[in-house]
């Protein structure tokens, strides 16, 4: 993930501050609550545009496959 935290910049930070809020299911965790995010984007004064979804959705897929990983669903 260090090659996405460099190009994520401040978009990262409202990121991990929802890295928690997974939707899961009997198959584990197969992704984020993208409603909670973009709420802590607009309180953190963030722009929301076609950059913070492209960038939410590689960071959403790397933390659902790293989270999968370690609990051995993948």
């Amino acid at each position: 993930m260090p090659e996405l935290m460099q190009e994520a910049g401040e978009y990262f930070e409202c990121f991990t501050l929802c890295d928690s809020q997974l939707r899961a299911g009997m198959g584990g965790a197969y992704a984020l609550d993208w409603n909670v995010v973009i709420r802590t984007a607009e309180a953190l004064d963030m722009s929301i545009d076609e950059k913070f979804f492209t960038l939410l959705k590689a960071f959403e897929n790397t933390l659902v496959e790293e989270i999968n990983k370690d609990n051995g669903k993948q």
